[in-house]
């Protein structure tokens, strides 16, 4: 250990070589002697010396106070006299230490032992309040102090800066005077004065404050005053309200949140947080979630792709959409989309991942809906245009066999084949508008239907002979409106269901239940439509055909009405997809509840119309006991205007054999002109609706330039009621529907001429 330097300052040779003398004795090392304060400080600045030791004489407080103004370095007093002024300036010095001659060694040595400790706990005590305050004056604190009757001894850190008064001025203020805006802070200094340890919380200048005080007590209880220490917690207030803000946000949310920790891959995931839509939307509280993995939602039948996928997304870090099965805590299922992103901390590592969640169930069911009416109107265009095509060979092939019948005896070999013809021909006819029933575009003869009456028809022997195994049950409302519709369609729609139904039951023991009510409806709340997305609000008579056979799963339940569809091996048809045509071109809707050992209820809406019982008419078709027959001769020709050879051929051959004149064209612009040249001569034009170069429609039109009052019969596979209302004002003399008979075609000419 190096020996301690000492610093001898003073004039006087002979006490400077005792003092160093004794000091070398003590095995202290005396670096200099100055004879002068200068001469000392350049020693210090160049040496720094220990101690140094300075002759008391006339210029020795001088001499200390320039050593200590520029140095820390203890000075000890070196006196041969007692002079009491001397040592007055000595003492404002504050030296650390006194030694007077005759310089004893071992009181010269516990001198400086002292002076050269108390300077070490000094230093060390000012390293150590300068770290304090650092500390203090870096963080949001602040520290006071009162004495016993308030008023204010110490003020540390940012009390001042938050105050906006200086330290030296709160110092000896009352506390009382100086904060005397905020009585809940001044309440709780009472209580601390008082004894008790008390604490206040609020906003102070604008700044928001923790503070707790304690009081202070002597040795004897007493008393003496109160400390205390406050946090400024602004900014974590600030943070705190804004996480209250996004969390009332999230809460209020109308899509679930779920936040999840990832902790390790899939398996470590865990559900850190949900949202109140959450819940509403799955029905599982927060703490039945919490902790669990957000898999376990999920149903096992949610899609093997989908959650493909999800997880290539999370292990790859990018967000990801994806449309999935999940599980209410009441175990049904839903579709629930869900959109997923991860969340990064500083370093850009996925700490936890954010998804919101949206039941789309419905908005999936209008959609399949949708699809599923698209598919079916696509397939009764189809159908339509088929039956269109399919009626004008039909027309030709009955008019044929007809005719050639007509040439034959009655009971003839040729006279049977051709009814064998004429009775396939019908059949497919039948076909036909079956197809155009589908199509929703069949004929309609409206007319005030009663449902229940109509029911008892249909279902009573001989009409209906259910199986043994089989029971009907009728449930039907005891007051039931009149419907205005076509009494023969609504047949066809009551035998299909009814036979359906049976069918379904099987060789099994069961039940067909069938049941009317009048429902009022306010719009989109039928559930399962199979004809509209929303069945328009009002009134309407319901049929509903209810059996307990095996059910249909959703699969079977979708097709149910597409034609030809069947999951029977045989009476593969148009059962169901006619009555779904029926049922639309009423402008009603079908709908089906069905699963797999519950059976299936098949409910038909009709519309009702109050007041339409005075306004019954027939729509299409011949007039009923209207027609009166034309004599042929002397009547004006009737000019033919249809593009297919065939059906223009055999419509020609009939008017022919009745008397009639006949002229013919092959599409409407040749038709035009063969009109315009028979001028008023033409009693009756045969007009196809459907044609190339120029349409029915378009022909009609110049017709009518040419001559207003030109008797004009449509002929067309459409329904006569959408053609009457396509055509109201346009002056028709009547709509002839395909495929027609011989019949049928004499007897429209004639009530047209006539």
């Amino acid at each position: 250990m190096a020996a301690t330097q000492i610093l001898l300052v003073g004039d006087d040779r002979i006490v400077a070589a005792t003092i160093r003398e004794r000091l070398d004795g003590l095995g202290y090392t005396v670096v200099a002697v100055a004879g002068s304060g200068e001469a000392a400080l350049r020693h210090i600045a160049l040496q720094r010396p220990d101690l140094v030791l300075v002759d008391m004489g006339q210029d020795g407080p001088a001499v200390a106070a320039a050593i200590r103004a520029r140095f820390d370095i203890p000075i000890v007093y070196l006196s041969t006299s007692a002079d009491e002024a001397a040592i007055r300036r000595a003492v404002l010095t504050e030296p650390y230490g006194y030694i007077h001659a005759p310089f004893e060694a071992p009181y010269l040595q516990a001198t400086i032992a002292i002076a050269l400790q108390r300077h070490a706990l000094e230093r060390a005590a000012r390293a150590h309040e300068q770290q304090l305050r650092a500390l203090i004056d870096h963080l949001p604190v602040m520290l006071f102090a009162i004495d016993a009757v308030g008023a204010i001894t110490v003020v540390e850190g940012r009390i001042a800066e938050i105050a906006g008064l200086p330290p030296q001025q709160l110092v000896g203020m009352h506390i009382f005077d100086a904060f005397p805006d905020y009585p809940e802070s001044l309440a709780a200094i009472r209580r601390a004065l008082d004894g008790e340890e008390a604490g206040w919380t609020g906003d102070f200048h604008g700044r928001f404050l923790e503070i707790r005080m304690s009081p202070v007590r002597d040795p004897c209880g007493t008393i003496t005053g109160v400390v205390g220490i406050g946090v400024d917690v602004t900014a974590q207030r600030q943070a705190e309200d804004r996480y209250r803000l996004f969390e009332m946000a999230v809460q209020q949310a109308e899509e679930g949140v779920i936040i999840a920790e990832e902790v390790g891959g899939e398996v470590g995931r865990r559900i850190l947080f949900v949202n109140r839509s959450f819940t509403r939307i799955t029905g599982h509280a927060a703490e039945d979630v919490l902790g669990r993995s957000p898999a376990a939602l999920l149903a096992p039948n949610s899609g093997a792709a989908a959650m493909a996928q999800v997880r290539q997304a999370l292990r790859e870090g990018l967000a990801s959409e994806v449309e999935g099965i999940l599980v209410r805590k009441d175990g049904t299922t839903f579709v629930g989309a869900l959109n997923i992103a991860p969340l990064r901390d500083a370093r850009g590592q996925i700490t936890h991942w954010v998804a919101t969640l949206r039941d789309i169930t419905q908005r999936r069911r209008a959609q399949e809906g949708r699809w599923r009416r698209q598919k079916l109107e696509s397939l009764g265009v189809l159908a339509g245009g088929i039956a269109h095509d399919f009626n004008n060979l039909l027309t030709v092939i009955l008019g044929t066999a007809s005719l050639a019948a007509s040439d034959h005896p009655p009971g003839s070999p040729a006279a049977e084949a051709l009814e064998t013809i004429e009775r396939a021909a019908q059949r497919a006819a039948e076909l036909t508008r079956q197809m155009l029933a589908y199509a929703g575009k069949g004929r309609l003869f409206v007319e005030l239907v009663d449902l229940n009456r109509l029911v008892r028809e249909v279902t009573a022997p001989p009409a209906l002979e259910a199986p043994a195994n089989v029971t009907l049950r009728y449930e039907l409302a005891a007051q039931l409106p009149t419907l205005v519709a076509d009494a023969a369609q609504v047949r066809r729609v009551v035998q299909q269901l009814i036979g359906n139904a049976i069918e379904a039951i099987g060789e099994a023991r069961g039940d067909v239940t069938i049941r009317t009510s009048l429902r009022r409806v306010e719009g989109g709340e039928v559930a399962g439509v199979h004809l509209s997305a929303d069945l328009p609000a009002g009134e309407y008579v319901a049929l509903e055909v209810a059996d307990t056979g095996s059910g249909m799963d959703d699969a079977t339940r979708e097709r149910v009405f597409e034609p030809f569809f069947s999951t029977r091996f045989t009476g593969r048809g148009l059962g169901l997809s006619e009555v779904l045509g029926i049922v639309s071109g009423h402008g009603g809707t079908v709908t089906v509840v069905s699963a797999p050992g519950h059976g299936a209820t098949f409910t038909v809406f009709l519309p009702l119309e109050p007041g339409a019982e005075d306004q019954v008419l027939m729509i299409g078709g011949p007039a009923r006991g209207a027609a009166h027959a034309a004599q042929a001769a002397g009547a004006g020709p009737v000019l033919v205007i249809e593009d297919e050879p065939g059906l223009r051929e055999i419509a020609a051959r009939i008017l022919e054999r009745a008397g009639y004149r006949v002229l013919t064209a092959e599409d409407g612009a040749a038709g035009l002109e063969v009109f315009q040249q028979h001028g008023d001569a033409v009693a009756c034009v045969l007009l196809d609706l459907t044609m190339p170069r120029m349409d029915g429609e378009q022909a009609l039109r110049a017709i009518r330039r040419l001559r207003p009052d030109a008797r004009v019969v449509l002929m067309s596979g459409y329904s006569e009621h959408e053609l009457s209302e396509r055509f109201a004002g346009a002056g028709l003399a009547g709509v002839l529907q395909k495929p027609f008979t011989p019949e049928a075609l004499l007897a429209r000419v004639e009530q047209a001429i006539g």
